[in-house]
């Protein structure tokens, strides 16, 4: 619905009304604006005292049609003789600026390839209304239907191709667009009459065939268009032409003979300052001087529309409640004092929200690939920069002591921590990494391997360090301590204790506390022991046992400080009780079976030795059974070295002895 005004319309009632008149009747109704369908325009009722103001939908001769108590005004009686006038006033400014910014709208589709119809914002009243470009190639009417809001294209566009559609609906002025086609024969002059006279060449748009024509291409005089050049024989020229230059702006003569301005609010009054030629409402404490004018006050603070409908702010501006920018890009809680920004119900300081993960992004000038974001992706909080790795620095400088790189790594104090996961350089900063357990017994640093359990870790507590491997299982693998140099494993520690060096744990006996296995090869190397403070005293011990009770030493492995080395057993004297004299240690000797052999897994040759179930029969004490061995395999004792030396020194005495008495016997039986 357009408004319609007239300069200096003033007349006065020819009767007297109630508050629910209609149709009133005015002394000289020629005075206002004639009005079409659709159409009116504002009048406003004053007997000095009171004033009322109508919206007049119809007038014929002096009668107005009006609808009343409009604008924030009450329907009241009047008398014949009270003024009638067409006055500037809030709903009159507010219509205008509803037809200004609704003039122009402009529709963007992107075509799937399988339909030719689109829907407009608004309905254009005719294709005439209407400028359709395909991926900016201009289309004639002629392939195009306008049925309502629903623009249907003749030929479907390729996929993804751009549509744009401008349309004008009515203005101030009413239709203010025009459409001219025309076909040119060859020979006749590139000169063509327009059904309108447009004012510029910058109030129309030309088209040959469907290309644009710059505006220094063609002249226009009146209504008629002249081309610099003449185009194909048979080329379509299409002309859209605009019948005024503003429709932002009101005409410097609207406010001419005005007395007064309206106001809006207690102290907000709606001026037309002829000079710029643009709307200005202005705060002010002073009053109104004249119609074009208003005196204000040093500290005024005034708001400038200008033709474009640009809003200018002559001083500081203060809005003493919430601010609201459409519906949720910004709000402005004044009285919890919180900022919204997609959101128009912050519950913090700053509240910053979205529908899907957009983040917060910030971006240092001239660096726009470059950029730090908080994110909220998946419901999980991420921070992190644009520009590969995620940086932190402390100083002025600032001065780098944290990267995450690309790859997830983390480096601190090292700018480069590709390969590693973590890689703290101390190389200048003191203690590379240090884990404080404070209520002492809890762990210190933990290390899982299937990211749920902790399987390894570190604990301190009463100022000593374990090292544990943590699984709920019982033996076997679980809970096992392996150290494994270049991926393959050279000891464990097992659940129940027990040690091994270079053999698997769960074939190891829990009774055994050390099992040490060399290469396999008859030169291998199970056990290594060094004493490098070692002498010639042959108390030097490399490895020293214990009785049961671990106060009594029953011998070691000692070294003479050279090339021997020996086991020695504890034989004092002190230790021992019931000493008495070997007897029969011939005989035993005798039974005893030393023999040669070849062992079955390697087929090592032994030169001597003794079958250990021979000897058992002969000297017991000397010889073990495995009893945690499936086969049960006997063995010979350290002491059967020692004991069967023992045996040999007194069968060797008792030999002599037995010699030295047949000597005897010999000697006397010849000096007989």
């Amino acid at each position: 619905m357009a408004v319609k005004f007239t300069n200096n319309a003033a007349t006065t009632l020819a009767a007297g009304i109630n508050s629910s008149a209609t149709s009133i009747s005015v002394t000289d109704g020629s005075v206002f604006p004639s009005l079409s369908s659709g159409e009116h325009f504002y009048c406003t009722f004053d007997d000095t005292t009171n004033t009322e103001i109508v919206k007049v939908t119809a007038r014929s001769g002096n009668t107005l049609t009006v609808v009343r108590g409009q604008d924030d005004t009450t329907a009241r009686a009047f008398s014949s003789g009270d003024k009638a006038e067409l006055r500037v006033v809030a709903a009159l400014l507010e219509d205008v600026k509803t037809e200004v910014t609704s003039t122009l709208s402009v529709d963007t589709f992107t075509s799937d390839g399988t339909s030719a119809a689109f829907t407009l914002s608004q309905a254009p009243s005719s294709e005439d209304n209407l400028i359709v470009f395909i991926e900016g190639v201009y289309q004639n009417p002629g392939d195009f239907t306008l049925s309502g809001t629903t623009l249907t294209l003749d030929a479907v566009p390729p996929n993804t191709r751009k549509v744009v559609a401008y349309h004008v609906s009515a203005a101030v002025s009413g239709n203010n667009l025009n459409h001219d086609q025309f076909t040119y024969s060859a020979g006749n002059a590139p000169q063509f009459t327009l059904s309108i006279a447009p004012i510029h060449e910058n109030n129309t748009q030309v088209f040959i065939d469907g290309v644009y024509q710059q505006k220094d291409s063609y002249a226009v005089s009146g209504s008629t268009l002249t081309l610099d050049a003449s185009p194909a024989n048979g080329a379509t020229v299409e002309v859209m032409t605009f019948t005024q230059t503003d429709v932002n702006t009101l005409p410097a003569s609207f406010v001419s003979g005005l007395t007064q301005v309206t106001a809006v609010g207690a102290d907000h009054f709606m001026i037309f300052d002829a000079t710029d030629n643009a709307l200005k409402k202005s705060l002010v404490s002073d009053v109104l001087e004249s119609a074009t004018s208003i005196s204000t006050s040093a500290d005024a603070t005034a708001i400038t529309i200008d033709s474009s409908e640009n809003v200018t702010f002559t001083n500081n501006v203060i809005i003493p409640a919430d601010l609201t920018v459409d519906t949720s890009t910004l709000k402005v809680d004044s009285t919890n004092n919180r900022v919204g920004i997609g959101t128009t119900s912050p519950n913090a300081r700053l509240v910053v929200s979205d529908s899907g993960d957009s983040p917060v992004r910030f971006i240092s000038s001239g660096q726009a690939t470059n950029y730090f974001e908080l994110a909220n992706t998946g419901g999980s909080a991420m921070v992190f920069s644009n520009n590969n790795d995620l940086v932190f620095g402390t100083s002025n400088s600032p001065t780098e002591r944290m990267r995450i790189n690309s790859s997830g790594n983390v480096g601190i104090g090292n700018t480069n921590p590709n390969g590693f996961r973590l890689y703290v350089d101390s190389s200048s900063t003191g203690k590379g990494l240090f884990v404080d357990a404070q209520d002492g017994g809890s762990t210190a640093l933990g290390f899982s391997g299937d990211g749920t359990s902790t399987v390894a870790s570190f604990t301190t507590h009463d100022g000593k360090i374990y090292i544990g491997s943590e699984n709920s299982g019982g033996t076997g693998s679980n809970g096992e301590l392996r150290i494994e140099p270049s991926t393959s494993e050279r000891m464990r520690i097992l659940s129940y204790g027990t040690v091994a060096i270079n053999c698997t744990g769960p074939a190891i006996s829990t009774s055994t506390a050390l099992a040490v296995l060399g290469s396999g090869t008859q030169e291998s190397v199970a056990i290594e022991c060094r004493k490098t403070s070692a002498t010639t005293s042959s108390s030097q011990r490399f490895i020293r046992f214990f009785a049961n009770d671990g106060s009594t030493s029953m011998g070691g492995i000692v070294g003479n400080g050279s090339s021997n080395v020996q086991f020695a057993s504890i034989s004092d004297e002190r230790l021992k009780e019931n000493i008495k004299p070997l007897t029969g240690s011939l005989e035993k000797v005798l039974a005893l079976n030393p023999v040669s052999f070849d062992w079955k897994d390697s087929g090592e040759h032994v030169e001597a030795g003794f079958v250990a179930q021979e000897v058992e029969k002969v000297l017991p004490e000397y010889v073990t059974t495995d009893e945690e061995e499936e086969d049960k395999l006997k063995g010979l004792t350290g002491g059967m070295t020692s004991g069967y030396v023992s045996l040999l020194t007194k069968a060797i005495q008792e030999l002599k002895a037995d010699n030295d008495a047949l000597r005897a016997r010999i000697e006397t039986l010849e000096n007989a």
